[in-house]
């Protein structure tokens, strides 16, 4: 395959409908987030892998990234051809109605998720438009706070933000990519930067809601995309050179 890494952001990641219209070139990065957003976890993680990778990645790695996303929904090309892969995760931003009969329906959960650029909240079978910061920005790497309560997402362009369950900003925590929850008040992520071709450097960062901030690697290493345990004890992250480390932390 010529170009791997170009045929994926062209094919399956920067076109409308999740990325499936082929583009004529690639999408900005911010777009193809976005559309890699409706794949499955272990996808995206070896994309940003790659990603962090550089010039190192290989076309035979990035090949066969792509072969791995384009394999049918069970393997049956005949049956699913090119619109349902088997690692595309169909569950983000859809809900999923059951029929409760004369039970009483529970409480639910709310679900965020992207569509076109925009957040969208899920009540049960109701989703709708959740943009806190308004409908003319895009936003990308949603998330829901453990107790459920607040939304964690970033801005493209402009930062990551916290909001409550009613749109309401409580939390502006500035260039923080990637973030993820680290118990309820602190979020983690990556502070990245690149001479538009290549990540130069990147630490890993920690940020409470009232805008406390801690850099948790130094500049010896190009840390990215990191991960918290679902205790709070832990934070995983990966390198530029593929490498991968585990942060032992104090959160009470």
């Amino acid at each position: 395959i010529a170009d791997p890494k170009d045929r994926i952001d062209r094919t399956l990641l920067s076109g409308k409908k999740f990325g499936y219209i082929i583009q004529d070139t690639a999408a900005s990065k911010d777009v193809i987030e976005d559309n890699l957003y409706y794949w499955k976890d272990e996808i995206i993680d070896e994309y940003h892998a790659l990603e962090a990778k550089g010039d190192a990645a290989t076309d035979a790695e990035w090949g066969a990234l792509y072969r791995k996303m384009k394999t049918p929904h069970n393997n049956d090309f005949d049956a699913y051809g090119n619109f349902w892969y088997e690692y595309k995760d169909l569950s983000k931003g859809k809900a999923t109605v059951k029929s409760l009969g004369a039970r009483k329906a529970k409480a639910q959960n709310p679900v965020v998720s992207i569509a076109n650029g925009a957040l969208m909240m899920t009540v049960g079978s109701r989703t709708t438009v959740f943009s806190p910061n308004g409908t003319n920005y895009r936003y990308i790497w949603p998330s829901l706070s453990p107790d459920k309560t607040r939304v964690l997402y970033y801005v493209s362009g402009v930062g990551a933000f916290v909001a409550d369950l009613k749109g309401n900003i409580v939390a502006e925590l500035g260039a923080v990519r990637a973030p993820k929850w680290l118990g309820n008040n602190v979020v983690v992520g990556m502070h990245d930067t690149d001479n538009g071709e290549v990540v130069t450097a990147s630490e890993i960062v920690a940020v409470d809601l009232a805008g406390n901030r801690q850099v948790l690697t130094d500049d010896s290493m190009i840390a990215m995309y990191p991960h918290a345990s679902a205790d709070g004890s832990k934070i995983a992250f990966s390198t530029i050179d593929g490498e991968a480390y585990i942060i032992d932390i104090n959160n009470k």
